[in-house]
């Protein structure tokens, strides 16, 4: 593997382990109050962090505006949505629903940035889907299964019809 995938499986891996956290520390705080706390203090500790790996010829870069929208959206954002949909359904739940990312970034990939949308990409994103909507619905009980189920279940069939038609029943 490549470094590149060892640093993406180490993110993995620690933002499933955040999932398993937070639910502890959303016993006691509403999501919103988590993130107020947790946001904040991820940006005290990059500051930090900032003389040693701060390179300050990213100051003059047209980069930084684009940075500073995309932290608007990750962790802001993001943080607020998975603490929320942690509270709701719970880590397990919430970090396998959250493992579609992948597939929204093949889409953002083609859509915005003009990739070409190969097989191996289009199969992978069916793999990502079709393991998502067999562990919601290992770990989902059956009425929360069908109220969220559907969009999980129909989201696949639509964009990998063959692979998952046969986990439409499942859904009603």
């Amino acid at each position: 593997m490549t470094d590149g995938t060892w640093l993406a499986l180490y993110a993995a891996m620690a933002f499933g382990a955040a999932l398993v956290v937070t639910q502890r520390g959303l016993t006691y705080l509403p999501p919103l109050t988590g993130a107020r706390i947790s946001v904040p203090f991820t940006t005290v500790l990059l500051w930090a962090l900032a003389p040693w790996f701060f390179d300050p010829r990213a100051l003059g870069s047209p980069a930084l505006a684009l940075f500073a929208a995309v932290g608007l959206f990750f962790p802001v954002v993001a943080t607020l949505l998975a603490f929320e949909s942690n509270r709701r359904m719970g880590p397990t739940v919430a970090g396998t629903v959250s493992s579609i990312a992948p597939l929204l970034s093949i889409a953002a990939g083609v859509l915005f940035l003009g990739e070409p949308l190969t097989l191996r990409l289009v199969a992978s994103g069916c793999a990502v889907v079709g393991v998502n909507d067999d562990a919601i619905h290992l770990n989902v009980p059956a009425q929360k299964r069908r109220q969220f189920g559907h969009g999980i279940g129909v989201l696949a069939a639509m964009i990998c019809p063959a692979e998952n038609l046969a986990h439409l029943p499942r859904l009603f």
